[in-house]
């Protein structure tokens, strides 16, 4: 298996070819997101998806990110468009199907490196589990305000058992970014090291802001 490094820009698709599209205006040569665009510099193409999947409504990101990263129609399923967090349901199909607990399994490498820079102890199954119907099981220490915030991405971690990164591993890995990104914390004195990304054979991170701007607006 090639190695692979995937960067999902939440919220962002392909929009018009004119200056209303930050993308066009700035003639983005490696994110060329407007219709009729040349590709990347290499030749790979461009290919949108539209992102209804057969249901009406206003697309969102949990069954979204849900439907990319198990391979199920989740709006499909659920008969709507679902934002935020994943339902019951919806965490059910992810602990049975996600990416990296599908490539684990395989043996292969996958790690998700958004970092988690004040939970990431939390992260072993005596603190959190889904169960087969998708119920959470959480322990006494899990903090009542995270219980409400467990993203799509955070679910996939907890069934393929994967400890995020945190403050005190981003120095050595390219968890840097991701700490430096969640955190907004300066520091110039450090740079990520890309080598750790060749690794694995899947590296992946999420960037939401995108997104959370959209809906602010």
């Amino acid at each position: 298996m090639k190695k692979l490094i995937f960067i999902f820009l939440d919220g962002v698709g392909i929009g018009a070819a004119s200056q209303g599209n930050p993308f066009y205006a700035a003639k983005s040569e490696f994110l060329p997101f407007y219709k009729g665009n040349p590709g990347l510099p290499d030749s790979t193409p461009i290919k949108p998806i539209d992102a209804l999947l057969g249901v009406e409504g206003i697309p969102q990101s949990a069954s979204g990110q849900a439907s990319l990263y198990s391979g199920e129609n989740v709006p499909k399923l659920l008969n709507q468009h679902r934002g935020s967090y994943p339902n019951r349901l919806m965490r059910e199909i992810i602990s049975k199907k996600n990416i990296l607990l599908n490539l684990k399994e395989k043996g292969r490498s996958a790690v998700f490196i958004n970092a988690y820079p004040v939970y990431s102890r939390l992260f072993t199954v005596d603190h959190i589990r889904i169960g087969p119907g998708g119920e959470f099981h959480f322990s006494r220490a899990f903090p009542a305000e995270f219980k409400r915030r467990i993203s799509v991405t955070t679910c996939m971690m907890v069934t393929a058992q994967q400890a995020p990164f945190n403050e005190r591993t981003y120095h050595t890995t390219l968890a840097y970014c991701s700490v430096f990104f969640e955190t907004n914390r300066i520091r110039n004195n450090i740079k990520p090291k890309k080598q750790f990304a060749l690794t694995h054979q899947l590296s992946h991170f999420l960037l939401f802001y995108v997104n959370d701007k959209g809906h602010s607006k």
